[in-house]
């Protein structure tokens, strides 16, 4: 088997394998998928995770809501993921912090929503309570990413900038 491997950047890597099919000469080409780095993060797999179980619990809302409360939900749960990854590919520290920030705000969202379908009767106490978990877990781990993301303005950044304070 012949392999192929296109470079995008040092981190990037696609490989392309192809080999004959038995009784043609035709190519069957299969791609090995690239992992990007937020899909390493362990808060980007527990808020994908999330994001299946809201649209299992929301398949339960009326008809009447397919366009209402259930495509709010579905929006603010697909954000959280959504602004992790958009966020870990900004280049700035400032502006992952950003985005980790709005990927929060989503989280939010969902709970209101989850509330409201609550209070509407299309979950039960027991379905909302049973989110909470969830819903505190990847809070906790955005909030932890997001202060990664972060140097104290006190602090200095590295040993240049200790040792030029020294000398004042």
């Amino acid at each position: 088997m012949e392999q192929y491997t296109s470079h995008r950047n040092k981190r990037d890597k696609v490989t392309i394998h192809h080999k004959p099919l038995r009784r043609s000469n035709k190519l069957q080409i299969s791609f090995v998928m690239k992992e990007y780095s937020f899909e390493k993060l362990e808060v980007y797999v527990e808020a994908r995770a999330f994001v299946k179980t809201i649209y299992d619990l929301s398949a339960q809302f009326p008809e009447s809501e397919r366009y209402a409360l259930t495509d709010q939900i579905h929006r603010a749960a697909v954000s959280i993921t959504s602004n992790i990854a958009e966020g870990t590919s900004r280049s700035s520290n400032r502006d992952k912090a950003h985005f980790v920030e709005m990927a929060y705000g989503s989280l939010m969202e969902v709970v209101s929503q989850l509330q409201i379908a609550m209070d509407l009767g299309y979950i039960s106490q027991e379905q909302y309570e049973s989110q909470q978990p969830k819903i505190e877990n990847i809070s906790y781990k955005l909030y932890a990413l997001r202060r990664s993301f972060i140097v104290p303005e006190n602090k200095p950044r590295s040993n240049k900038h200790q040792t030029a304070a020294r000398q004042q």
